[in-house]
């Protein structure tokens, strides 16, 4: 299968961090919401009178075969078009078509391009995907840094190497993502929150404004969002760097997690307030033990918990 070129910039994403208000403008928000329930007779129509939201829906739908034949060269030429007329979820489809195709086909760049842009106008879940695909490229430049100097310092000429990895652009483009994933977004995605706080460094949360740093711990910590075995996440790293707010954010939703009768909020509560705590995480000590907490319920709650087998 051969896919079609990008044609568009990236604007301001690779550089800065992108401002909120996609999809991009909110006409095309309420152009795709229109068509998100339209069955396919109805998205034929609409794309043939030129509704590109209805040709990204179609594009969505011959992709995967869903009450239409699955056909993969009309689905890409369905998905570009509306990708090109800046809708997010078709250019988000057409890095997933590029990103799986078999192995010696496949074109990482074009399909980080189709993501970045799926980000850029709106999809929390582009910026995750995106962002997530520097990890190897990283670790790989990292790398190829290693030797280069290695070579060099072994009398290499540096005209015969290839040149140096710039891996602090990667690193702040992929931060960029992420945190666009998860501030600026239409549709935000709550990863993008946790590798956001986890990837800043603490002197950059402290210049951030409080209210981001809020949003995005808020977003990753809902109760839908609980990892059992590491309650919110993205709040206790930004507590633990410095962040007093994110500290009283943990508590509040660890204390709710813990008299819900669920064990998994009284334990990290109780080990954080632990002498033995490590270094690491002594913020988050010194924030719980100031807190006005019930030592005593939480520890006869969390034995409830454990006897009942709550989880």
């Amino acid at each position: 299968m051969r896919f079609i070129r990008v044609t568009f910039g990236l604007v301001g994403l690779l550089t800065t961090a992108v401002s909120a208000g996609a999809q991009t403008d909110d006409a095309l928000f309420r152009q795709w919401i229109a068509v998100v329930d339209q069955p396919v007779p109805a998205l034929e129509q609409g794309c043939r009178d030129g509704d590109q939201a209805a040709c990204g829906q179609l594009g969505a739908k011959v992709l995967a075969g869903d009450g239409v034949a699955r056909d993969l060269v009309r689905a890409e030429e369905l998905l570009y078009t509306s990708c090109q007329a800046g809708f997010a979820w078709p250019c988000f489809d057409l890095g997933t078509m590029v990103r799986d195709t078999p192995e010696g086909q496949a074109d990482p760049d074009l399909a980080w391009r189709y993501f970045a842009r799926s980000c850029e106008l709106g999809s929390g879940q582009g910026c995750l995907v995106g962002a997530g695909m520097f990890d190897d490229a990283i670790e790989r430049g990292r790398e190829i840094n290693e030797d280069r100097e290695a070579a060099l310092a072994s009398g290499v000429s540096p005209q015969t190497l290839r040149p140096a990895i710039d891996l602090q652009a990667m690193s702040a483009t992929r931060l960029a993502m992420y945190r666009h994933g998860c501030l600026g977004a239409r549709w935000f995605q709550g990863n993008s929150c946790r590798f956001f706080i986890a990837l800043s460094t603490p002197d950059a949360l402290a210049a951030a404004p409080v209210a981001d740093v809020l949003l995005a711990i808020r977003r990753e910590c809902t109760p839908a969002r609980q990892d059992l075995s590491y309650l919110c996440p993205a709040a206790a790293e930004a507590c633990n760097k410095g962040v007093g707010a994110a500290c009283d954010v943990w508590i509040e939703r660890a204390t709710e997690v813990c008299l819900s009768g669920t064990k998994d909020g009284c334990e990290p509560l109780m080990q954080s307030s632990r002498p033995a705590a490590t270094d690491m995480v002594r913020p988050r000590r010194e924030a719980v033990a100031a807190a006005t907490l019930d030592g005593g319920l939480l520890v006869t709650t969390a034995c409830k918990a454990s006897d009942s087998g709550s989880t």
